[in-house]
């Protein structure tokens, strides 16, 4: 009966509902919650949204899997939850975004910031040029630029790297550049004559439109996919992309007609993933999102199609991912959270940019010059384990996972956050998991803890956003 399940999850969704049903009107797999479960997500995708919550609540009733047949039960009756605004501020233009572990990276003008998700700026650079495009992994920030300049800023070592790129003319001078020539044809001149008209038609930097960061840095100019390996330029093709993300070695490359693989050596796709118009592309981790006219978000793990995730009634024009979270706006100002291929939250919103860091957090730019960050519920819970955001008076910040029994914070080597600081003793605090709960434990030092401004004589249970402080390090608890 398994394995008859398992087929019948295969078929299309109106002969997936009708199959599945009948299977479990047999006795042997009636009282299955995961049978019921399977009904519930085919009956969804079918439209079926009165089967659907009677599968949802039949399997509850068995004792299934409470937060995914709750979750369906939801979507069925359309109840998804609203995520709260947690804070906003003010900081600029920021209309690109980006991610470096738990900080967004946004783009003002020239300057290029780092700030965490309470609002506080650790970090900035000047590229002396309007950023055009952005994207980051793990430690490393790259920029784009309108002089066609491509930067990579490692926020660890505060090290920038300009790297070399290619020189192309622009539509206008290989138009104008005809033009003279058969002017010099005809009247038997020397261009060389003009040297003020040969600068002007000369090859130069183009602007760059896009930029994508895995394990080779891809960028795009109006006439170019253009690839590097760490700092040294690969290879370009011809080509205009309108949309670009990189998934190892491959550029995955928006056109006006279809969404393709390109291969640096290659002037031919790799691989076709659709054929229409693109809205906006997001890729991490091997993981293509392809937002659509029509409010679908295609999805591509590799070369395999996934199901489309369908709830927009409007083009999407951002999304991102972090982690398993997803998160899209459309047109119409919906913003939707997507955990595991359903919706699961919805709010409405002006956004142009969206980010997600790893612990769910996530980022807006209504194009106003804030930043929205918001919490849903429903992410909050999925976390396996509070975190400990450290933040040094100097150098990059940091999210440690409270997922052991004790955490300690100290200046020895096996301490689990260590802390190069004199000042800071060799085990200067702990903190200590007790069932679902975290107390904070010093550990007699003589600089002492403190929590909330409040020296920390005795073992204090902490709270979701308290801070502890010790010398020059700020510490914030989050779950």
């Amino acid at each position: 009966m398994t394995d008859e399940l398992a087929a019948a999850r295969l078929l299309p969704t109106a002969e997936c509902v009708a199959r599945t049903r009948e299977l479990l009107t047999r006795v042997e797999i009636a009282a299955s919650p995961e049978a019921w479960a399977q009904l519930a997500s085919a009956a969804l995708r079918a439209g079926l949204r009165e089967d659907a919550a009677d599968a949802a609540a039949e399997g509850l009733a068995r004792d299934g899997d409470h937060e995914v047949l709750l979750e369906l039960l939801l979507r069925a009756r359309g109840e998804l939850e609203t995520p709260t605004i947690a804070r906003t501020w003010q900081m600029g233009a920021g209309e690109l975004l980006a991610v470096v572990r738990e900080h967004v990276v946004v783009a003002d003008g020239g300057r290029v910031e780092l700030w965490t998700t309470a609002g506080v700026r650790t970090r900035m650079i000047d590229v002396g040029a309007t950023v055009t495009c952005l994207a980051a992994r793990d430690e490393q920030v790259v920029v784009g630029t309108a002089a066609g300049d491509l930067h990579v800023w490692d926020v660890d070592s505060g090290e920038v790297t300009v790297l070399e790129t290619p020189l192309a003319q622009t539509d206008d001078q290989r138009l104008r550049g005809f033009d003279a020539g058969f002017g010099f044809a005809l009247g038997g001149g020397d261009p060389l004559q003009y040297p003020e008209l040969m600068a002007e038609l000369a090859p130069r930097k183009l602007a760059l439109t896009h930029v994508s960061l895995s394990s080779r840095l891809v960028a795009g100019n109006a006439r170019h996919v253009m690839w590097w390996e760490q700092d040294r330029f690969l290879g370009e093709i011809e080509d205009s992309p309108r949309l670009l993300g990189g998934a190892g070695h491959e550029a995955i490359v928006a056109r006006a007609h279809d969404l393709v693989a390109l291969e640096y050596d290659r002037s031919d796709p790799t691989h076709v993933f659709v054929q229409g118009s693109i809205r906006t592309l997001h890729v991490r981790d091997g993981l293509v999102l392809a937002g659509c006219e029509d409010g679908r978000i295609l999805r591509f793990a590799g070369r395999t199609e996934l199901d489309p995730l369908v709830g927009h009634e409007a083009p999407v024009t951002a999304i991102a991912c972090g982690g398993d979270l997803i998160v899209s706006a459309s047109e119409d100002g919906s913003l939707r959270w997507w955990l595991d291929g359903h919706a699961i939250a919805r709010a409405h919103a002006e956004v142009c940019a969206v980010a997600v860091t790893e612990a769910g957090a996530v980022v807006t730019a209504p194009g106003d010059g804030t930043l929205v960050v918001w919490t849903s519920e429903r992410v909050h819970a999925r976390r396996l384990s509070p975190q400990l955001e450290v933040m040094p008076e100097a150098g990059t910040p940091f999210v440690v996972e409270l997922a052991a029994p004790r955490t300690m914070v100290g200046r020895l080597f096996d301490c689990d956050v260590r802390l190069d600081d004199p000042r800071v003793a060799s085990e200067h605090f702990e903190i200590v998991r007790e069932r679902d709960r975290y107390r904070l434990h010093d550990r007699g030092t003589l600089v002492g803890t403190w929590l909330d401004r409040v020296r920390v004589m005795e073992d204090r249970w902490l709270l979701d956003g308290d801070e502890i402080e010790i010398v020059n390090f700020r510490f914030v608890f989050r779950r």
